[in-house]
This record gives C-alpha cells, structure tokens and sequence, in this order.
C-alpha cells in the first residue's frame, strides 16, 4: 500500500486516496456482501469574469433531469445520479427463457464548491448542452470592480 501512496501521492493526492480506497474495498470483499461506492468526484472548472462565474462540468450521457444544482448560504451544489438496467419487460424474458444474469449500472456523481461570500442562487441559468452542465453565476455588486475617478 505504500508503494500506491509514494507513486500516486507525487502527481494527484486523490488518485492516491482512490487507489487505496480501491484496494481496501478489494480485500474487504470475501464476495459475501456487496461494495458501497460513495459518489465520485465531478471534475469543474470555474471562471471569474467581470460580472459573474462561469461554472463548468462534465456530465456526459446525463439528461437534465438527472442532474441537481442547489445554491445554499454560498455553497454550490451539483450532483448527477443514473440507474440504467438492460431488463426486458416479463412478457420478454418469459419468451427468451429464465433470467441467468442481468446488468444494471448505477452512476452518481457530486461536487460542492463554496463561493465568494455575497453570490447568491439569484440569477443562476443553467445549460446542458452535449454532456457540459455550464453555469451563468451573477456577482454582486460589491464583487464588481469598479473605477474609481481621481479628483
């Protein structure tokens, strides 16, 4: 395990902590119980302009309603949650024989970021557009430069 730290630790702390994450949930498993994922990180980028933030996350495969954006005391919140199953209806599965296995995929991801104190959830639009959740985030006036004339 250490060999995972010193190699990872060097480029990205959280690869890191994925990866033993990983390993753990590997020799814990006897194949008796079941693995509980927590959701993973969403990669952002955030860009100040002079009259707002630009939020941006990669969300593909995602529909708009499965994705939650909440703006609370200064806190964004975005997160996306998909179940998929390839199962077929029962009249289905009754004409091509008994279930042997069937795949089912559920995918959740979620980012907090705080930001500036005085931005509120007013004004926020909000686009998804070919898998890019992009967010409008108005500033404040008191965050807005503003130039000062020189008597």
């Amino acid at each position: 395990m250490l060999n995972i730290l010193s190699r990872s630790f060097n480029h990205n702390p959280f690869t890191a902590l994925d990866e033993v994450m990983n390993l753990m949930s590997r020799e814990n498993s006897n194949g008796n119980c079941c693995t509980v994922h927590a959701p993973a990180a969403l990669a952002i980028d955030i860009r100040e302009r002079k009259s707002d933030f630009i939020v941006e996350a990669s969300l593909p495969g995602f529909r708009k309603d499965e994705v939650d954006v909440q703006m609370h005391d200064g806190m964004l919140t975005i997160t996306a949650h998909r179940e998929t199953s390839n199962e077929a209806s029962d009249a289905s599965a009754e004409s091509h024989g008994q279930w042997i296995r069937r795949e089912r995929s559920v995918t959740s991801l979620a980012r907090q970021v705080r930001l500036p104190e005085g931005v509120s959830g007013d004004g926020i639009k909000a686009e998804l557009t070919n898998g890019v959740l992009t967010l409008h985030i108005p500033k404040p006036a008191q965050l807005q430069p503003r130039k000062i004339s020189i008597g």
